[in-house]
C-alpha cells in the first residue's frame, strides 16, 4: 500500500509488481540477470515470472518459501530460458504454457477439466451508459465464438461501421436472434500430432488463429465429430 501511494499506483498494481520482482529475485536469478544485461525484455521477463507462479498455484505450494520447490523452478527456468531473449511475446507465452503444462503435477486434461468448472460469463457496468461482458471460456469454445463473429460480420452488408464495432454488434445479433440451432460459420481449426488422435500420445493440439493449446482428450473428442484433413509437416 505504501508503494501504491508513492508510485501513484492502484493497490492491486502494486501487489502485482512486488510479486513479480520477488519471483524473479527470489525463484529466477539467472532470468533477472539476463535481464539486467540486457539479453531478454522486460515483457518476457515478466511473461516468464508469472507462468512460474501459475505452475506454483497448481502445485498447492508457496512461491515465496524459498525452501520448497526449488527444483521445480530449476526445471521451468531450464525450458524456458531457452533462446528467451529472441522470442517475441507471443512465442514466449506460447513456450511459459507449454512448460506449465509439462511440469504441472495433474494431467493438462484434469487440469483443464477443474479449469472448466470456473467458466463462467459476467457483466460490470462502465460510464456513459455502456456496460462490459466477460466470458471465460476453454479456449476452443472461445475460438468458435471469435469465428463465428468474424463469419456473420463478413456476410453481413448492414455492419458498416470499423471492425471493432461491427464484431460487438455482430456478437448482440448471435446471441440474441439465436434459434438454437448453431451457426454454421463457426468453426474452428486445430492442429494435431496422429499420436493424439491415437490416443498413444498425450501431447496438445494447436488451435489455429489463437495458437491456444487444447488438451488431448479434448482433441480427441473434438476430433469425433469433425471433418479431418491430413498434413505432413516436419
Amino acid at each position: 500500500d505504501e508503494l501504491a501511494a508513492l508510485m501513484k499506483w492502484t493497490p492491486e498494481w502494486a501487489r502485482r509488481q512486488v510479486n513479480i520482482s520477488r519471483v524473479l529475485v527470489v525463484r529466477l536469478p539467472d532470468i533477472l540477470n539476463r535481464l539486467e544485461a540486457g539479453e531478454i525484455s522486460a515483457y518476457n521477463a515478466v511473461i516468464i515470472a508469472e507462468g512460474l507462479q501459475d505452475l506454483f498455484s497448481k502445485t498447492r505450494e508457496d512461491i515465496h518459501n524459498t525452501a520448497a520447490g526449488v527444483e521445480l523452478a530449476d526445471r521451468y527456468t531450464s525450458i524456458v530460458g531457452q533462446r528467451a531473449g529472441q522470442k517475441s511475446a507471443s512465442e514466449m507465452k506460447r513456450a511459459v504454457r507449454k512448460a506449465v503444462v509439462s511440469l504441472a503435477p495433474l494431467p493438462a486434461d484434469e487440469l483443464h477439466e477443474l479449469a472448466c468448472l470456473n467458466r463462467r460469463v459476467d457483466m460490470s457496468l462502465a460510464a456513459d451508459g455502456m456496460c462490459w461482458v466477460n466470458a471465460y471460456l476453454p479456449s476452443i469454445e472461445g475460438q468458435r465464438v471469435m469465428n463465428a463473429i468474424r463469419a456473420l460480420v463478413e456476410k453481413s452488408e448492414h455492419l458498416t461501421g470499423t471492425e471493432a464495432q461491427n464484431r460487438a454488434d455482430a456478437l448482440v445479433s448471435l446471441v440474441c436472434n439465436s434459434t438454437g440451432a448453431g451457426n454454421p460459420g463457426a468453426e474452428v481449426q486445430a492442429m494435431v500430432s496422429l499420436e493424439t488422435l491415437l490416443g498413444v500420445s498425450s501431447e496438445p493440439g494447436t488451435i489455429s488463429g489463437s495458437h491456444d493449446l487444447i488438451t488431448a482428450n479434448a482433441v480427441r473428442a473434438l476430433a469425433e465429430d469433425a471433418r479431418l484433413r491430413r498434413i505432413v509437416y516436419d
